[in-house]
């Protein structure tokens, strides 16, 4: 139970940037509508393919509005912190409310049935079936972005060459945070450094610059930059989270858990109880 409730924790932003949310819900609400009028499934093989097409694209729209709604009305007010546990349940809501919206469109739009509990459990039923074909398919194509992305040339990821054209700071400014790839490490100011989580074998450092939050992976372990970098630059705050306490705005506590707020937004930083002591001075 432990190490599921470890797992479950483990940082995953695949639903974090509003740009990658827009492009999950016109993906999937595009590929709901391919797969129900080309294969005419749920009895939509009936209709000719002209009016298969336009109910169809109803029954699209009305997927893309339920993931819109998940994706930046619940999400941001639910969701605070992004690992695999929130994922789950973002992904739950998401076949959820898809599902409403397909009983709606059945019961109240196209009246092909009248609205009961049994046709409400039918539609999640049969939109949860369909979740289990487009979930997969849309995590691994995730999956295989995020393997290119580890592995791309460091100049693709706003690397060390790059962040040092862009700033000319003094030595005592600056840090570098090495990779165990030839060049993939990162060099960033370190009032630009906001906390480094743990991702599988690479870390994930996560900085502000130009008034945007970014964050690149690097292939090294979260106790190896502890001891290279360190206090106080870098504070320990989770078993897979290192902040920079000087980026810490305030500290807040909801159903029992601590949170850091960064000042960036939704950013935030989960803390330990082992490490509550550490930003007890931080008021919240």
């Amino acid at each position: 139970m432990k190490r599921l409730c470890t797992w479950l924790r483990r940082p995953y932003d695949v639903f974090r940037s509003p740009r990658r949310r827009w492009l999950f819900t016109f993906g999937i609400a595009g590929f709901t509508w391919f797969f129900l009028a080309l294969f005419g499934v749920f009895d939509f093989d009936y209709y000719p393919p002209g009016k298969r097409i336009a109910i169809t694209g109803v029954y699209g729209l009305g997927c893309g509005i339920a993931l819109a709604w998940v994706f930046f009305a619940l999400q941001p007010m639910l969701f605070r912190v992004h690992h695999i546990g929130n994922t789950i349940l973002i992904i739950l809501l998401l076949l959820f409310f898809i599902g409403c919206s397909n009983a709606l469109l059945t019961s109240l739009a196209f009246r092909f049935e009248p609205f009961s509990l049994h046709v409400f459990l039918k539609m999640q039923f049969f939109t949860l079936s369909l979740g289990f074909i487009i979930t997969p398919l849309a995590i691994l194509g995730h999956q295989v972005w995020l393997m290119n992305h580890r592995n791309a040339p460091a100049t693709t990821r706003e690397p060390a060459g790059e962040e040092s054209a862009r700033h000319s700071v003094t030595a005592g400014e600056e840090l570098v945070l090495e990779s165990d790839y030839k060049h993939g490490g990162i060099r960033l100011l370190r009032d630009d450094l906001l906390f480094v989580c743990a991702a599988d074998n690479y870390v994930d450092v996560w900085y502000a610059r130009g008034g945007e939050v970014k964050h690149t992976l690097i292939r090294n372990t979260l106790s190896r930059i502890e001891q290279e970098v360190g206090r106080p630059v870098l504070e320990r705050c989770h078993r897979s989270y290192l902040v920079n306490p000087g980026r810490v705005r305030s500290v807040r506590r909801e159903n029992g858990q601590v949170h850091l707020d960064l000042g960036c937004g939704d950013v935030v930083v989960p803390v330990s109880r082992k490490y509550e002591a550490r930003f007890r001075h931080i008021r919240p």
